[in-house]
């Protein structure tokens, strides 16, 4: 490869583990080549002030990087900067003693069908990137967390935009994925159909001027909640989480410390078996630190708590936080645990909280049925429905409705063009399966 190649054409690299006649590893090889061949593009340059396309996550494919194993480098494996687009493929990039895949100052990078692990930092850190997109891969056992993004003061870019599809996120130690920025542009994160699962802290945190779209993604068993969204500048993020399943973590499915919902908000989720919370907004005795405005719709929210916590749905905020068309049955303590119970509306309550270990033919099981649904309310609330979702099988956790549910056609109708897209009449989640990746988990 030399730099008289046009430069209309792709450049092919393929890089492989040297060793010498003496045996010693050449460990820097992959970062050498690429910055000897390829200065242009790692290294910085003024970028153009230009609209972005309609799709802002597509990425040309000018570098080339394919069919590598990149492995056991003192620092990490590809480092990637300037704005010369990079397409990495079919690699496996592994044991490197920084991130797996570190890229810098607006660099575009396209990964796919990758397998990414045991990094000592992170499988991949997007500091200051102008785009990252990555399809179809593995992101496991990596020290410091799965994925990590940060746009500070120093970017060259005005927005950072990210879209994860179809992986496999997991055994992360410090969370699967974790995005931050505390610039007047926001980050922009899209993380559709992926498996984010067992890691040691949370599955997806966002923090300050994030911009989340989270569709159609499993979150499960990770070590605190399923989503967390937190702000520590002055830009609250902004959320649109919907059909996802978040079940088995250990904190609450979804908290929201600080956020503002988008277009969509948190709708249609299934959210179920949590260790607290299904949904906890705000932090209790917190108000000074938070900033909430959310809407929170049509989700189906069952089964979430353990000892003295765990409502279906949980509010120490003291923002804007709108409650309407959800299923909310068997949590631990409550259904709904609230200050006061405004914008709380049409929603299925059911066996939350004591009701569930009182006999339903027992003369209190219409008071319990009532007054336990709720805490911090006075009860039943306008459009609200207190009786037996009918579930279809729950002990499979097949949430879908029965013909004679209660909750069939007891909607009430959201204003909205996702809502009128899509509309749902009945109450909780819509059915649509969720999927988990096409990628095959390997050890």
């Amino acid at each position: 490869m030399t730099s008289s190649l046009p430069a209309s054409k792709p450049m092919l690299l393929q890089l492989r583990r040297l060793f010498t006649d003496s045996g010693f590893p050449l460990l820097y090889i992959p970062l050498l080549f690429i910055c000897s061949g390829c200065s242009t593009a790692f290294f910085p340059s003024p970028r153009e002030d230009i609209a972005i396309e309609e799709d802002q996550f597509t990425i040309p494919k000018e570098i080339i990087i394919a069919d590598n194993t990149i492995y056991q480098n003192n620092r990490s494996g590809l480092r990637i900067r300037g704005n010369t687009p990079v397409y990495v493929a079919d690699c496996s990039i592994y044991q490197n003693g920084r991130a797996g895949v570190d890229i810098e100052q607006a660099a575009k990078v396209d990964i796919e069908a990758s397998n990414i692990y045991e990094n000592k930092n992170s499988g991949i850190a997007a500091n200051n990137a102008s785009k990252l997109t990555l399809r179809d891969s593995l992101v496991h056992q990596n020290k410091d967390g799965g994925i990590r993004i940060r746009q500070d003061t120093e970017s060259q870019v005005k927005s950072t935009y990210v879209n994860l599809q179809h992986n496999k996120i997991f055994l992360n130690e410090e969370g699967g994925i974790h995005a931050i920025a505390d610039t007047p542009g926001p980050i922009q994160v899209n993380v559709t159909k992926n498996a984010i699962y067992r890691n040691r802290k949370t599955g997806l945190r966002i923090e300050d001027n994030v911009h989340l779209t989270a569709a159609e993604n499993a979150f499960y068993r990770n070590g605190a909640a399923g989503i967390a969204s937190y702000v520590t500048a002055d830009t609250p993020p902004r959320l649109d989480i919907y059909q996802n399943k978040i079940y088995f973590n250990l904190g609450s499915g979804v908290f929201i410390r600080s956020g503002i919902t988008g277009r969509i908000g948190i709708s249609n989720n299934l959210i179920y078996n949590n260790y607290r919370a299904g949904v906890a907004i705000g932090l209790l005795n917190q108000a000074a630190n938070e900033q909430v405005d959310v809407e929170v719709y049509h989700n189906t929210i069952v089964g979430n708590g353990s000892n003295v916590e765990g409502a279906g749905i949980r509010n120490d905020s003291h923002g804007n936080a709108v409650i309407k068309n959800n299923i909310i049955a068997y949590n631990f303590t409550s259904g709904i645990m609230t200050d006061g119970c405004s914008g709380i509306s049409y929603n299925l309550l059911f066996a939350n909280g004591e009701t569930s270990r009182v006999q339903p033919d027992s003369e209190d099981f219409n008071y319990l049925t009532e007054k336990v649904q709720y805490s911090g309310c006075s009860g039943k609330q306008w459009g609200d429905v207190l009786a037996q979702p009918m579930f279809t099988n729950p002990d499979s956790y097949n949430f879908s409705l029965r013909q004679d549910s209660p909750a069939v056609n007891a909607a009430d109708t959201i204003h909205s063009a996702y809502f009128e897209t899509f509309p749902n009449n009945n109450l909780g989640a819509r059915p649509e399966p969720v999927s988990a990746g096409k990628v095959q988990e390997r050890p």
